[in-house]
């Protein structure tokens, strides 16, 4: 026990270390301020589940935080700090989205980033009966190139694998390719100090045999990545469209994605971050109301009750995100949110409710601007001014 303990501490003394250095300990949420006092970032090893009802954006904000903004963040930390370790793998499961779709709209998002263009993905393929787009814009386009060869370095975006076995095997594959994988036998070793590799384990069943009392007393202790320093961001984008295994159900799946994978292996042994996107019930979408005939908003909500298809996700889960869009619900007669003028802000409001935080504050929202054309989520101010209602309004013309 002392040792566990030792060894705790001399991870909290490094972290010291790091912090006091300039060297971060989590990949800091920069667009999210006031979250960030509760939430300060994305962290190694932990378990986010992200939710909302259907068509709201779980898919957008997903990209947006887990993908598009750490990425931002990772380029503007390596050209100050050329030496770094630090390294950013993400693992995306598109189990919604083709590789198209998921590639166009990164393009409307460095469209806007640095050109100040705003424009949605069917513009973009020339869905309308309009104008096909420019040879101006064609050029624009193409310069992105760079920039793609660079972020697929980053990003492996997996729309072939949707049984949870197989994405655990993928996961799992990558390990092997960039770390080891540790085994003790836990009858003649119980401290661990004599651990074999995975190569090692092997050539013992290959010696004695899989059934013999020499490989069956090996046990997994621990996996070491090769850089510890590298944040590699799993994501199952959406749980509901899993492939049931063995003649099972959805639910199923759903369990052994979230708990036997994605908590006891993925983020537990192998230090990742596992992100698992989950609908809403439709339930959730249906109007309720008070005696006297008003609606009751708050139960309108996503909530840890209305996760949908298996609500067992949310006892893996560190940390619990709903997206909330109330102009979908609010009376004409009665536009107003915490505050904010919904008849402004239109579906361009968003609220990210906290439901649950395993490592910090839960219970806590948080008012987003939401630019659905760009995959973009920015807080918004505690108080809106009418300059900042103007800015809106601004955005919005451009998303006409």
């Amino acid at each position: 026990m002392s040792k566990l303990f030792k060894d705790t501490l001399a991870k909290i003394k490094e972290n010291k270390i790091n912090l006091d250095s300039g060297k971060p300990n989590c990949i800091p949420f920069n667009q999210f301020p006031r979250l960030s006092k509760i939430l300060p970032g994305i962290v190694q090893g932990t378990n986010i589940l992200i939710s909302a009802s259907s068509g709201v954006g779980k898919t957008k904000f997903t990209k947006s935080v887990f993908v598009l903004e750490p990425l931002n963040w990772l380029n503007k930390h390596l050209e100050e700090n050329p030496n770094s370790n630090i390294n950013i793998q993400v693992n995306y499961f598109g189990l919604e989205e083709s590789k198209e779709e998921f590639v166009t709209s990164v393009i409307c998002y460095k469209l806007e980033e640095k050109f100040g263009i705003t424009i949605d993905a069917l513009d973009l393929m020339s869905m309308y009966q309009k104008e096909t787009v420019s040879e101006d814009l064609l050029k624009k386009i193409e310069s992105l190139e760079s920039f793609f060869e660079k972020f697929f370095n980053h990003v492996d975006y997996i729309d072939t694998i949707s049984n949870p076995y197989g994405i655990y095997d993928y996961i799992r594959n990558y390990t092997q390719k960039n770390g080891t994988h540790y085994f003790y036998n836990f009858i003649d070793d119980r401290d661990k100090d004599n651990c074999i590799t995975h190569a090692e384990k092997e050539k013992v069943k290959k010696l004695h045999g899989k059934e013999s009392k020499e490989y069956k007393q090996l046990a997994y202790s621990h996996y070491t990545p090769n850089n510890p320093d590298e944040y590699v961001i799993n994501i199952v984008d959406h749980m509901s469209l899993l492939s049931p295994e063995n003649e099972g159900t959805l639910h199923d799946a759903m369990t052994q994605m979230s708990a036997s994978y994605g908590r006891k292996q993925i983020t537990k042994h192998y230090n990742h971050v596992f992100v698992n996107v989950q609908q809403q019930m439709g339930s959730q979408e249906a109007d309720l109301y008070t005696n006297s005939g008003k609606k009751i908003i708050e139960k309108l909500k996503p909530s840890i009750a209305g996760l949908a298809d298996c609500k067992l996700t949310i006892r893996d889960a560190h940390v619990a995100i709903g997206l909330f869009a109330p102009a979908r619900y609010l009376p004409e007669d009665d536009m107003i949110y915490k505050g904010y003028d919904i008849s402004v802000l239109k579906d361009q409001f968003r609220s990210a409710i906290v439901l649950k935080n395993r490592i910090g504050r839960g219970n806590i929202e948080i008012p987003l601007l939401f630019n659905g054309a760009i995959n973009t989520f920015e807080e918004l101010p505690a108080e809106m001014k009418k300059e900042d209602y103007d800015i809106v309004r601004k955005m919005q013309k451009t998303l006409k």
